[in-house]
């Protein structure tokens, strides 16, 4: 009982007297007084031989009540390894009895990974005095206990013992683990963070920087660790340094936080933007420090930047460019709104957009709304719009919904351009058209009389000359009656010509489509012309493609019209040589077939800068020409109309000397039955 008491004493005062001793140190000095103890307790019992067997008997039981109340798991053991004591600790946590323990070796309670060493750091403690190690236990269970054994030599009835007590050391292992795992996540926090954080003292040196820096600046933890306050200085820009210095030494001179945005030269020797947060400084081991975290705004400033042009873009803009909430309610509204419609940002933000529209077009809004929420986009929309004062304005609208990465609608954005002018200008044009339309009725109404009127008389005249033809003439009468007959004719061909032409240029030429034989029509039309070609002494030659379908379905008057003409030109331009009529069946497509027509001849040819003029009405290749050859320069024009009326297209392939082939394209739609042709 006294060694109980004086242990636990000594213990008292052990952390009263030496609080900053370690647990090893605390745990070898417990173990180091309870021995000392022991071995006073035996110089006592030594000393004085005529003290009663009673007496011996309760330095025993003192001794056994002293490493009963040992702290941790005590033992005695001898040089062999043989157990000789043990407290109920021990027993009760390994988990054995005290049968079985009296039988076994020490190191049968050691974990197998320690047997070998344990022994000799135990024996090693006989010949030293003492001797401590980590180490573990091995329960009856086979369960593992992490410990920390302290042995110290005694002797027990003569014997050369060690005197062994461990602690357990599994709180402090799972502590230590638990504490490792929580550095490990804040190193990995700090690792995967985009932000650096920093330590640095009074004179710029860095004394911490999270590994993360080298992705931020480009430069390792070991070259920054390197850097002064100069150092730091050359790398931020020339235009935020003072900023940056006069930042950093109020920090330590009056304690005063910061957070300054500032330009950092990156290793590559672009600049880069960073936020830097300074925190509170703080002292350790007299130095003073400060800590802070530093965060790369690059992206963001780059941001700011586009929104800051687009804003300019936006406040320059001469179309009023209006924002406006999911459900109509003005949200922004720059200066060419408000001078388009009148009302400043004050009066119009926070307003709904229906304060724009007319009291007479109620339907618009809701509909535009319904609209965009579906998320369509409304490119040009003409409309009218009423101003502060109550006038109506004409605008054409762009009107896009603004929604964000998950197609969620946010707003709305409208654009909308004053076109009172083009409006006007419409309303003028058509007003100019309409009377030319009215114009070119009243020319072709007029036309259609005179040529009506002109007819007449004309069909008189050429039907009296061909009368008097019949009769008997001498010469000089047959060659005034052929003069009169091939002026008349003339002219009736003019007279037809621009009745076309006028019917062409106020869109009132008609098809009469029909089913006919192309072939047959394409041979009635061109044998007429074989004696007029002969005259002058020309040959003319037709050949038909057999691959083109006997009956189709056309206007066969105006095929015979558009070839009339060309085959008429071709004849007028060609002094000597031939002339090729072809018909070339050229594609199909269901009921549909195309036909290649060419009209080739061997003719003065046509210079290249004036083959597109010459389909122009009142025009020819030469301005000679209409002197030496005649014409109105009508029959292209016409025939070039009429092809692209019946769907087809006119082309001419001609060189100076070389002659010209005129070539153009129809479809004709197949005719069910033949039709024939006397």
């Amino acid at each position: 009982m006294i060694a109980l008491l004086i242990t636990t004493f000594f213990e008292g005062m052990k952390h009263l007297l030496y609080p900053q001793l370690s647990m090893r140190e605390s745990h070898v000095a417990t173990v180091m007084f309870c021995v000392f103890l022991v071995f006073v307790l035996s110089l006592l019992s030594s000393h004085s031989q005529r003290i009663q067997l009673n007496l011996l008997d309760e330095e025993k039981a003192n001794f056994e009540t002293l490493v009963e109340h040992l702290p941790g798991l005590a033992c005695i053991v001898t040089i062999d390894q043989k157990l000789v004591r043990w407290n109920s600790r021990f027993q009760s946590v390994l988990g054995y009895t005290a049968s079985e323990l009296s039988e076994m070796m020490a190191s049968d309670t050691i974990a197998e990974d320690y047997r070998d060493i344990v022994p000799r750091r135990m024996g090693a403690a006989w010949k030293v005095g003492s001797a401590d190690m980590e180490a573990a236990w091995l329960t009856r269970d086979g369960q593992r206990i992490p410990c920390y054994l302290t042995g110290v030599r005694i002797l027990i009835e003569n014997r050369p013992c060690v005197l062994s007590v461990g602690i357990d050391l599994s709180k402090r292992k799972q502590v230590e683990q638990a504490l490792q795992k929580s550095e490990e996540l804040y190193r990995r926090l700090l690792t995967n963070l985009p932000d650096v954080t920093w330590t640095c003292d009074i004179e710029g040196r860095t004394t911490y920087l999270s590994p993360n820096v080298q992705d931020l600046f480009g430069y390792s933890q070991e070259e920054i660790f390197q850097w002064d306050a100069e150092s730091w200085r050359r790398h931020v820009h020339p235009a935020d340094v003072q900023r940056f210095s006069e930042s950093y030494w109020a920090l330590f001179r009056e304690n005063r936080t910061f957070e300054q945005e500032y330009r950092v030269q990156h290793k590559d020797g672009r600049w880069i933007w960073v936020l830097n947060r300074a925190l509170q400084t703080h002292q350790q081991d007299g130095a003073l420090f400060a800590d802070g975290i530093i965060s790369n705004i690059t992206e963001r400033k780059r941001a700011e930047q586009a929104a800051s042009q687009l804003a300019s873009i936006v406040d320059s803009s001469n179309d009023a460019i209006i924002g406006k909430t999911a459900d109509g309610t003005i949200s922004s509204w720059n200066p060419a709104a408000v001078r388009m419609f009148g009302y400043s940002a004050e009066e119009a933000v926070g307003k709904p957009i229906s304060m724009l529209i007319p009291p007479e077009r109620p339907h618009q809004m809701p509909e535009m709304l319904a609209r965009i929420a579906h998320g369509e986009h409304i490119e040009r929309f003409d409309t009218v719009r009423r101003r502060k004062d109550g006038s109506q304005l004409d605008v054409s609208l762009a009107i896009s919904p603004i929604v964000d990465k998950t197609g969620t609608l946010l707003g709305i954005s409208t654009i909308a351009n004053d076109i009172s002018l083009r409006k006007r200008a419409e309303r003028e044009l058509l007003r100019a058209k309409e009377a030319a339309e009215a114009a070119a009725r009243a020319k072709t109404e007029f036309l259609a009389n005179i040529s009506h009127e002109l007819r007449t008389p004309l069909n008189g005249i050429l039907g009296m000359t061909e009368l008097a033809l019949d009769t008997q003439l001498d010469a000089e009468q047959l060659e005034y009656l052929l003069t009169v007959q091939s002026s008349g004719n003339a002219l009736l061909r003019l007279i037809s010509d621009l009745l076309d032409f006028s019917k062409s240029d106020s869109g009132g030429l008609q098809l009469e489509p029909a089913a006919f034989n192309l072939p047959e029509i394409v041979r009635q039309t061109v044998r007429p012309l074989f004696f007029q070609a002969q005259q002058v002494g020309l040959e003319i030659s037709c050949q038909i493609d057999p691959a083109i379908p006997d009956t189709v379905i056309g206007d066969p008057g105006r095929l015979r019209q558009v070839l009339v003409n060309l085959v008429g030109n071709a004849i007028k331009f060609t002094q000597q040589g031939t002339i090729a009529v072809r018909a070339v069946y050229s594609a199909s497509t269901g009921r549909e077939i195309e036909v290649l027509f060419t009209v080739r001849d061997t003719g003065i040819g046509i210079p290249s800068e004036k083959q597109t003029a010459i389909f122009e009405p009142f025009t020819q290749s030469d301005g000679t020409t209409t002197r030496k050859y005649g014409g109105t320069g009508l029959g292209l024009a016409i025939s070039s109309r009429l092809v692209e009326l019946m769907g087809g297209k006119l082309w001419v392939d001609s060189a100076p000397g070389k002659g010209s082939a005129f070539s153009f394209t129809l479809k004709f739609e197949a005719a069910d039955r033949p039709v024939f042709v006397s």
